[in-house]
């Protein structure tokens, strides 16, 4: 059986997170230059840990209101906290730094109203910025939530595995209409509207790495990962937005996109808890914080102000830029992430007893 909580996927976590940090960072050094697609790479790796840790917490559990209190806990405490820090952040500092997301959002009403919407998760579908960049990626985790909560309401969870192999048709016709110009209107407007569709694959190699390791490695779940990965790979650039990208781009991605998909493989076959060890395992731990705040905190804030304005040396600002963005997750996680958690849990237990 597997565990309830699994440490190389912790790790994962972690390594995706710093993935993601670096690439930010780096867009102030030539740094950037190494793995251009580093940035994306984590998000992708990120999506597909959802798509397994989803099917674990769905494994015993028919309430679909226990998944709603679940997800709730995990999801909306600690993003709160974040988008505070993040908000009064650009107010103390915004008369210091001019970078677009601080120029363009001044402390008044235009930050208020964006504060407002961002508080709900749902600024993409009203039309407003997100205060972090890093937030866009949280408007698809809520809409493959939704996908996973209609199996769960409507009692049909034993059709997930069937009906996300069908969905996989979705991206990969968008794709075909978008480079071939058929409809291709079409396809970018249905992106607008869902944005999960482009990166549902990952999710789904995810729940089928998930399906591998605790029930079967069979023929057709191999070779879904397989489609899952291919799709991926063509819905590079257009969808992915990258525009008149280079072959080497292409190439890089293809090669981090293997060895992501690798990387799992040797999750499958229990050959991957090398990685597990208590750095990574405490980044992953506190990896969601760090993501939400890192962005705005620390590379439009602390990063620039400590490199361009007290002109003190790139790498050293980057460590204690990373360093500040750590403790303060940190202390996120420990008094309100792990709390908030905590006390649904207990909530859950009187609708999931076992």
């Amino acid at each position: 059986m597997i565990k309830t909580r699994i440490s190389e996927i912790d790790a994962l976590r972690g390594i995706a997170c710093i993935m993601v940090v670096l690439h930010h960072f780096g867009k102030l050094s030539l740094v950037n230059d190494f793995g251009s697609n580093m940035g994306w790479m984590g998000v992708d790796l990120f999506f597909i840990i959802s798509g397994l840790v989803i099917s674990l917490t769905i494994k015993n559990n028919t309430n679909w209101k226990y998944f709603l209190i679940n997800r709730f806990s995990r999801l909306f405490p600690a993003y709160w906290i974040c988008l505070i820090i993040s908000t009064l952040s650009i107010v103390v500092f915004y008369n210091f730094l001019n970078d677009s997301i601080l120029s363009e959002n001044p402390p008044g009403f235009p930050l208020v109203k964006l504060f407002l919407a961002n508080f709900t998760m749902l600024q993409y579908y009203l039309d407003l910025a997100d205060i972090d960049g890093s937030y866009w990626t949280l408007i698809i985790e809520l809409l493959f939530y939704v996908f996973i909560f209609l199996f769960l309401f409507l009692k049909k969870k034993h059709l997930l595995e069937l009906i996300g192999g069908v969905c996989l048709l979705l991206p990969l016709a968008m794709g075909i209409a978008y480079k071939e110009n058929i409809f291709a209107v079409y396809a970018k407007k249905a992106n607008g509207l869902v944005p999960l569709i482009v990166y549902f694959p990952l999710f789904y190699s995810g729940i089928i790495f998930y399906k591998i390791k605790l029930e079967e490695k069979t023929l057709i779940r191999w070779l879904l990962l397989f489609f899952c990965f291919c799709i991926q790979l063509f819905l590079f650039g257009e969808f992915y937005g990258v525009d008149n990208y280079t072959i080497n781009q292409f190439i890089e991605y293809a090669l981090l996109l293997t060895l992501i998909y690798l990387t799992f493989i040797l999750f499958v076959y229990d050959k991957l808890k090398f990685i597990a060890n208590k750095y990574t395992i405490f980044i992953g731990n506190i990896s969601y914080c760090i993501y939400l705040i890192h962005q705005t905190l620390g590379l439009h804030i602390l990063l620039p102000f400590m490199h361009n304005y007290l002109s003190i040396n790139f790498w050293v600002s980057s460590f204690f830029t990373l360093f500040i963005i750590v403790l303060i997750s940190y202390l996120i996680n420990k008094y309100i992430e792990t709390p908030s958690i905590l006390y649904f849990r207990k909530k859950l237990q009187k609708l999931n007893p076992s």
